[in-house]
Order: structure tokens, then sequence, then C-alpha cells
């Protein structure tokens, strides 16, 4: 696996090179910063056609935007007053397929909640001008909007108030973007109305009764089989590692051999005919490639 470290250059090079499909990688925050700047100017080359698979989602290419489709566009409040955090955390969430809305004052923000309230999930902060966090937190409860606290304050009272007076999750800075892409996938996943049923191709995965049926035939699948098949599902047109595969089939302290996945991999595609579905990325992982109209 290639990691990202310090090397901007490298990175938009990489882009460039492998057609904008995306690897995971650690960075620090230079080498990120860096090549986040770049990749807009990269995918306004018109030599990268619409539909071209990009940082986490899918590229749509309109006459004056450039946008990322992936996880439907669920639209996100970013309520942090330090600029630089709520630029960076905006242009993480668009390039993982969100739309993030950055406010910068909590009174101001809570004067446009009494406006307009169309919003899948907050990321708040709690120290803010005008109104603080805790405040803030009433007001989205009312609009039924939930809240996950970006916070310098870890002590534990804090904790335990933002916990109890409603909020789904609490992290404290700094904290690893990864990690709150997960947690964010999982607060959104227990507010969605998305039906039971997933249908890619020919192919039904019911998620509750845990069944896949191909052409309308039954497909007999091992449970480690299937839960791989839900995880390239969940994090669909996004570059996945062997390693992070097993952390979320198996746990974040798996030590096994990472090419079990390959095994499961090849399952999976030779059962349900998706060689052309979940896609092999050269030495870092695999892809699942599904277009808006299984979505």
């Amino acid at each position: 696996m290639q990691l990202w470290q310090d090397n901007g250059p490298a990175f938009t090079e990489c882009l460039q090179n492998i057609g904008v499909s995306f690897a995971w990688f650690w960075y620090n925050p230079k080498g990120y910063l860096y090549a986040i700047q770049h990749i807009k100017e990269i995918l306004k080359d018109t030599s990268i056609p619409s539909g071209a698979h990009v940082p986490f989602g899918v590229l749509r290419k309109s006459k004056k935007n450039v946008i990322w489709d992936g996880l439907g566009m669920k639209r996100i409040l970013v309520i942090e007053d330090e600029i630089a955090i709520n630029d960076l955390i905006c242009m993480n969430l668009e390039i993982a397929g969100y739309e993030p809305i950055p406010f910068l004052d909590g009174a101001i923000f809570s004067a446009h909640l009494k406006e307009q309230d169309d919003y899948d999930l907050a990321l708040l902060d709690i120290m803010l001008p005008g109104k603080d966090g805790f405040v803030l937190l009433e007001e989205l409860k009312q609009h039924q909007i939930p809240v996950i606290y970006l916070t310098a304050k870890g002590d534990l009272p804090s904790k335990v108030k933002g916990l109890r007076s409603g909020a789904e999750d609490y992290i404290v800075k700094p904290f690893e973007m990864l990690e709150l892409l997960v947690r964010m996938d999982n607060v959104l996943k227990r507010f969605s109305k998305e039906e039971e049923e997933i249908r890619i191709k020919d192919v039904v995965i019911n998620e509750k009764k845990r069944t896949v049926h191909k052409a309308g035939t039954e497909v007999l699948m091992q449970p480690m089989e299937f839960d791989c098949l839900l995880a390239f599902w969940k994090y669909r047109n996004r570059v996945m590692t062997r390693e992070q595969i097993l952390n979320l089939l198996w746990g974040v302290d798996f030590n096994g051999e990472s090419r079990t996945v390959d095994v499961h991999v090849g399952n999976i595609r030779k059962k349900l005919d998706f060689a052309d579905v979940i896609i092999t990325v050269p030495r870092v992982g695999y892809r699942m490639e599904v277009s808006n109209e299984y979505d």
C-alpha cells in the first residue's frame, strides 16, 4: 500500500496517472492539504470524462461545476468557528460525496435554522460565538437533525453533558477523518429511511433478511461473504484497502492475513457475476463500481 505523507505533488501525479481512481492514504496536514487543493483543478481537465471514478465517488460535470456523487449527496452542517478546521472538514466531506454547509457563528446559524432545516446531520463545535453548541443542540433536536459534537472539550463532564443532552456521538479534536466518516455513516444509517432491498444489476440484497437473489433465484452466501458484500455497498464507488475491509469485518485488532479478503471477493464475483462490479485496484484493494441508477 502506498502511504502519502507530505507529498502533495506525488499524490496529484498519481491522480492523473490512474485516471483519478483514489487510494486511501494516511497523511500529515501539509501533504494532505496540498493534494486536496489540486484535486478540483485536475478534475476540470476535459480529458477526464463525466462518470469517472474519483475520490470516494463518481464525477459529474456540468458547464460550471465539478460535482461528486457517492453517498446520495447528504447535506451536512459544519458548525465550527475556526476557519481552517471548518474548511478542512468541508473539503473532506466534498470529496467523500457529501454536501457540506459551513457556519462560523452560533447565532447566525440559529437564525438560519428557523428558515431552512433540510439537513441530514450536523457536525457541531461546542465553543462558538453567538450561541454555544449545547444551546444549538436543543434547537437542532427540535428540527430532528442528528448531531455529532466535534470539540476540543475532552473533559468527562462535557462528554457526559453532550451525550446525555441527545448528541449521537462526541469526537474530541484532533481526530482522523476516516474515523469521522465512519462515525457519520453510522449515525446517518440509524436515521436513514432507505429501503431494505439493495439492487445492483439483476441482484437483489435484503440486508434485514440477509438474503441475496440473482435473476430471481436465491444465491447462498457465507456469513462473511454477505458482510463483505454489504461493506462494498456501504462504501460503494470508493477504493477500500484490504486492511480496511478486514477491520470492518473482523474489527480493528484483526491480525490475520489480508489476502483472506481476496478469497471472499473471488467467491462474491463468481456467485453474482460481479467481475465488472467489484474492481481490483492494483497494489491497493478493491472498489465497488455502481452508477446512480442502482442507488
